[in-house]
């Protein structure tokens, strides 16, 4: 499995963002969320120079573009903006960076928590995105996140099984295990379709009272068997740091340090398990 940090929990400065993950964490992929000037695609062309540049100069690859597609509310004109107008920009800032997955949502609503409803107006709009990514070699993968459509591995399978095998995962236990799912119990779900996992903690379901989210081993969220049985299956392609606590750089090099002493024990199960 290959390891990866999204830019903007390093730095929001893309440059930045690579130069202490290239230099401080040893990382070599990144995906790609906000930048200065927007969230991809929405970006400069500008920016997106920078991007072919920092390439060029470091040596790195982009490992998916998060472009937040379909995270918005259940509104027919927001999401055939979505599908029309975003989608084609992921498209043609994916080619520019040679990247092949782009990464969204099952809609979201913050403040009523309807996720069938969600997931029922998704359907249509993924069956189109997954057609019209695969005209281009792209992958579209919907995320694991609550108050969504798509708040578990478990929804996120049945979407894919009314949506086609097309569409693939970005799985993140930690979200799904807010929205109240066993990360072991959604991974069977998910095992076959992975993308790529996020990789962050948690300490508490409660969400909107506080940020949730602590360094990684720090909370409850058991990373540890999920590390084991992706290793033991080689089901997931990247794993990507997406620490989600602030001050991002201690917080982020700790969570890549935490992460590889995880994966060193997952190998060494794997090996006396043998």
């Amino acid at each position: 499995m290959k390891l990866a940090a999204v830019t903007d929990e390093i730095s929001i400065d893309p440059h930045a963002a690579v130069y202490i993950g290239v230099k401080q964490f040893g990382i070599r992929h990144y995906e790609l969320r906000m930048m200065p000037d927007g969230r991809v695609p929405d970006i400069s062309e500008q920016t997106v120079d920078r991007l072919v540049g920092l390439k060029e100069k470091y040596g790195i690859s982009y490992s998916a573009i998060s472009a937040g597609l379909f995270k918005c509310e259940p509104i027919a004109e927001k999401m055939e903006h979505e599908l029309r107008v975003r989608l084609e920009a992921c498209i043609a800032l994916a080619k520019r960076l040679d990247v092949s997955l782009i990464t969204g949502f099952a809609l979201i609503d913050h403040h009523r928590h309807r996720p069938a409803e969600l997931f029922e107006r998704a359907v249509p709009y993924f069956q189109q995105a997954c057609e019209r990514l695969a005209e281009v070699q792209m992958t579209f993968a919907v995320e694991t996140e609550f108050m969504s459509g798509c708040e578990t591995a478990a929804e996120a399978r049945r979407m894919i099984e009314r949506t086609g095998p097309r569409l693939k995962v970005n799985w993140d236990p930690a979200n799904a295990w807010i929205a109240g799912e066993l990360p072991l119990e959604g991974y069977v779900h998910v095992c076959g379709h992975l993308a790529n996992v996020h990789v962050k903690d948690a300490d508490t379901r409660d969400w909107r009272s506080r940020n949730p989210f602590v360094p990684l081993g720090d909370g409850k969220v058991p990373w540890q068997p999920v590390l084991d049985v992706l290793t033991r299956d080689r089901t997931a392609p990247m794993l990507t740091v997406e620490t989600h606590v602030e001050p991002l750089i201690p917080n982020t090099e700790k969570g890549v340090s935490v992460l590889r002493k995880m994966l060193q024990n997952a190998e060494a199960g794997r090996d006396l398990s043998c």
